[in-house]
């Protein structure tokens, strides 16, 4: 029975890990398309109500009170 276990457990990560590396793989198209995604979704969160880029900003460097995203 363990033995049964151990090769259908093999079996198993043998199928699913062997995916296609240029869809799945690092730098591969699901990767680029999450990293597309998630610049897009800061870039809009992050725009001010004229649609420009808000810009990260610090009267005094030294008080992090004072640094807040400002719009142009």
């Amino acid at each position: 029975m363990p033995g049964r276990v151990a090769l259908a457990s093999a079996v198993l990560l043998l199928a699913v890990g062997t995916g296609c590396p240029e869809t799945y793989g690092i730098d591969g198209k699901m990767d680029k398309a999450i990293r597309q995604d998630i610049q897009d979704g800061l870039e809009e969160h992050q725009r001010c109500e004229d649609g420009e880029l808000r810009v990260w900003s610090c009267t005094d460097p030294d008080d992090r009170e004072t640094c807040r995203w400002r719009c142009p």
